[in-house]
This record gives structure tokens, sequence and C-alpha cells, in this order.
């Protein structure tokens, strides 16, 4: 099987939303994990060019980051996950960033270019609020019908501002490891 991709998308290292991608790779046992952090990788913002539109639907911004790296790697792997804090019911910024540069999918209007299955690993500092990841969560959804792929599955937790309040609710990583485990056993035979 090839490398199971996690995709790391907060600004901040070792925050709430890397520890539950940390559990989750964790409940991976012995399948191959590749991470990538978004904050470590240069993504220039989409500058709605039009150069994407026509054939062969390239982004000329490519040769200045590394949104193209990922973009392979994404289509590569047998299973992604997206683990991303929730900042004012939204993605942070880099994510977003990387989001738009998809644009150049909706232009090709390519087929199935992602066929495995994506995940989402999602936490939100505030207790309450009933739409608190959906905005994100649909963010997600569209971005990724762009390469003909669904959000096959999300996890959300509430009230994880910082570190001290994941430890204080050790019963999350049991919870995405398990997750993990169902999840990479569907994608065994992608």
């Amino acid at each position: 099987m090839k490398e199971v991709l996690i995709l790391k998308c907060s600004p901040r290292a070792g925050g709430v939303s890397d520890a539950l991608a940390d559990f989750f790779r964790a409940g991976a046992g012995d399948f191959a994990c590749r991470e990538i952090a978004l904050r470590e990788k240069r993504i220039v913002p989409c500058q709605n060019c039009g150069a994407c539109a026509p054939f062969p639907h390239c982004c000329p911004l490519d040769a200045l980051d590394d949104c193209r790296e990922i973009f392979d790697a994404l289509e590569d792997a047998p299973l992604a996950l997206f683990a991303a804090p929730i900042y004012f019911y939204a993605l942070p910024a880099h994510f977003k960033a990387f989001i738009d540069r998809g644009q150049r999918f909706w232009q090709a209007r390519q087929t199935r270019i992602r066929k495995a299955p994506v995940l989402a690993l999602m936490a939100g500092g505030r207790p309450r609020g009933e739409k608190l990841f959906e905005g994100a969560i649909r963010t997600m959804r569209w971005f990724l019908k762009g390469m003909d792929a669904d959000l096959d599955d999300s996890l959300c937790f509430r009230g994880l501002d910082n570190i001290g309040d994941l430890r204080a609710r050790p019963e999350i990583a049991a919870e995405v490891a398990a997750w993990a485990q169902k999840w990479l056993a569907a994608a065994k035979n992608c």
C-alpha cells in the first residue's frame, strides 16, 4: 500500500490539530504515512489570473511555490487526512490559500483525480455553536468536488482551545486512533 497522506493544516506547530493528526498516525500502526505540514510549505495565493482556464489547466504559480507537490501527493495517496483548527468558524488562512489554488481542477473539470477516501479532523476552541464546523466542512467539500472527490468523513471536536484542554480529555486519543483504524482498513485496497 502507498503512503497515507496526513496534511497538518495549522499555522502553529504542536497545537491541538497537530496532536489529533498524531493520534491518527498512532492508530495507523504499520501503515506507512507521509506528513506534510502546510505551514512549512510555500503557498502563493491564487491571483485569479485565469491562466488555469484553458487547456492544459496549468497554474503559473506552481513555479513559485509547493502547491503542485502537495496536489501530487494528494492525488497519489490511498487515503488523505486533513487536520485543521477552526478560526472564527473557518479554516486557517494558509490552508484556505491552498484550497483556492485548487481552482485549476474546476477549470479542467477533470474526472476522478482523487479516487481514495478523504477525511477531516477538526478542532475548535468554542465549546458551543451549532454551526462551528459547518463552513469549514462545506469549503472542503467544494474544494474536493473540483477533483471529483468527496469528503468521506469528518471527526470534529469542540472546546479544545489548547493542548491542556486535549490532555483533560484522554478519550479523544482512543477515539481518533479507532477512527483511523476503521478508515485504513477500508483504504487497504485503494
